[in-house]
């Protein structure tokens, strides 16, 4: 449900915030709109896990059982901590 990029350990300086998943579009309609996320948080946690990149979010996404619910932990405006609860979804339906 979202379109995101990558924030590392050598980039995360640059743009002041914290490594992780950047959010840069989001599905209309989907489970992260529905969730809350809104473009520019950064996923910094998923189900209890930590996103070091859009590669480890997409992973553990995959890994999670569809209908279950998801903690996510976001950074949103650059230092503020949000979390927000996740239905997992098909993304073939």
């Amino acid at each position: 449900g979202i379109t995101g990029t990558n924030i590392t350990e050598e980039t995360a300086p640059m743009y002041k915030l914290p490594v992780g998943a950047l959010v840069l579009e989001i599905v209309e309609g989907g489970p992260a709109e529905k969730a809350g996320l809104q473009v520019g948080d950064v996923i910094t946690q998923f189900n209890g896990q930590t996103v070091m990149d859009m590669d480890s979010l997409v992973k553990q996404v995959n890994e999670a059982k569809i209908g279950s619910t998801a903690d996510m932990y976001v950074i949103r405006d650059g230092n503020t901590g949000v979390e927000l609860k996740i239905k997992i979804e098909d993304k073939n339906s």
